[in-house]
This record gives C-alpha cells, structure tokens and sequence, in this order.
C-alpha cells in the first residue's frame, strides 16, 4: 500500500462505539460522529519531557501548517503530524496558527530514526520552550496524526492528543448536525489491492430521520488522499458505498476512480467532513 504507517487503535474514549454488524466482519475498526462526541474542552493532555542537548535555530519562514524555514537553511517538515494542504479546509487556520507561534522565534529541533525525507526536507519535531509544536498543532485541532515508520517516538502521545481534540470539537474536530455515520471499511479485498480497487470501499449511513444532502462533502484518510460527493443524497437508515475503483454512480454507491488502493492494510482513518469542512464521523482501524 502507498501509506506507510501504523494507526493504534485507541480505546480510552467513551465516545469510540465498534463498527461491526451482521452483513459485515468486525475488522477491529471503530467509528465516531459528531452526534457523540464529548463536550470535555480539555485536550491539553501535557507535554513530554524535552530532551537535552538539542540544536537551536531561528524560524525565518512559515511555509503551512507543518513546514517551516530555519536561518541555518533547513527546510523542516514537522514529523507526527498531517496538516490540510492548500485548499482545504483549515489550510488558513493551520499554517497561520504556526506563523504566530513561530516566526521570528528561536526554537530547538528534535530528529528522529529518519531525519530528511525524498524532498531533501528535514524531519523533526519543533520545541518552543517546553512545548512540542508537533502536539500542541494536534491539540488546536489543526492536524491529523500520522506517524511514519521509523518516526514514531511520540506516536502514542500524538494519537491521544488527536482523540482529545476531536472529543472536544475543537479546529477541525467542530461538529456539523448532519447524522451520516461510517459504518464499515472494507480495506483489504482478496488478490492484489491494486488489481481489485472496487473491492475496497467505504460505507456510510444515515442514522437520522432526514434525507441527507452529500454534494461537496468529503471524505479524507490519515494521508489527506480526498474525494468530494457529488449531487447524492442519503434517506434515512439507507447506506451508501465508496468504491475505491471506477464506475457508475448509482443512488447507493460512487467511485473514487483513483489509480491505487486508497486504505491502507496495516491501519488506516477515514473522516468524513461536510461541504464547509465542518467534522461529521471518523473510523480508524
């Protein structure tokens, strides 16, 4: 799969439900929506303990929401973390949170098992003081946490951080009204993923009493791989697949059409948000 990375699964929340059924296997995935989450405004769950001896530069530039530009000419990508890229929602929100925190500032930079990416970026993770930036982006909610392998030293931390701040509906985390849950995600069909793309898909469902209006809404996982609904709709209790695969859309199931599997094998998310990039339901296996 073109994801590599490992997504725990937490189950430290009281809002977290399984998502298994009669027609489905329970895959050990877990699904959440707005309409249950917690009202606890509390994500600050503390920061680890800096290590010493770190190396000091200046913030000359802010690029978004996780790369900025140092004075010893570092170009570094904050590692734990995916922000919205350009485009989408809380792109503005992400990157100018970081501006106000960090330009101008002298910070100390952190490596991990890894320390340049295939961009000729540095990877690491940002002290001000004593507070990881890495966590406290996750903690405003404007990041997803995603921890590549071998950078996984505060992966644990990073997923609770996430599951604080989309508990307390914060950033991105804000809730819509709308009632559509994800049910199910197939990820891992028979054969080769890539040869059976439409054995890969997303079900959603609306458990509220109104039709649902889909058209803008998307859907994105842990890697900020998109898709945007067309003109569909959703009646009550009805269920809707996304196939990963092409096709023709119906009233029960559109295409992704993407070129490669999009659910990763080895854990993956999907968040549903609707046309203002408002939150609406999550799963995680």
């Amino acid at each position: 799969m073109k994801h590599w990375f490992i997504l725990g699964i937490l189950l430290l929340l009281p809002f977290t439900v399984w998502a298994c059924s009669e027609e489905e296997p329970d895959n050990g995935g877990q699904n959440t929506s707005s309409n249950n989450s917690s009202s606890n405004n509390n994500t600050n769950l503390g920061y680890p303990a800096k290590p010493a001896n770190l190396t000091s530069a200046a913030v000359t530039d802010v690029i978004d929401g996780d790369t900025v530009d140092l004075d010893d000419g570092q170009r570094v990508r904050l590692i734990g973390i995916n922000t919205p890229e350009r485009e989408q929602p809380f792109y503005e929100e992400a990157s100018n949170f970081l501006k106000n925190r960090l330009d101008g500032k002298r910070v100390e930079i952190e490596y991990d098992q890894e320390t340049t990416d295939q961009y000729g970026r540095t990877l690491a993770y940002i002290w001000l003081g004593d507070v990881l930036i890495n966590q406290e982006i996750l903690s405003q909610g404007f990041a997803n946490a995603y921890s590549v392998p071998p950078n996984v030293r505060y992966e644990q931390v990073f997923l609770l951080t996430e599951q604080a701040a989309q508990s307390a509906g914060v950033g991105m985390w804000k809730p819509a009204s709308a009632s559509v849950i994800i049910r199910f995600i197939s990820y891992d069909p028979p054969g080769p993923d890539d040869e059976n793309l439409n054995g890969e898909y997303v079900e959603f469902q609306n458990k509220g009493t109104d039709t649902v209006e889909l058209s803008g809404f998307t859907v994105e996982d842990a890697a900020n791989n998109n898709y945007t609904f067309g003109a569909v709709t959703v009646a009550p209790e009805q269920t809707l697949r996304l196939y990963s695969g092409c096709g023709q859309d119906t009233y029960n199931a559109v295409y992704w059409c993407s070129d490669n599997s999009v659910w990763n094998n080895s854990g993956d998310s999907a968040i549903l948000r609707d046309a203002e990039g408002l939150y609406i339901a999550a799963y995680q296996y």
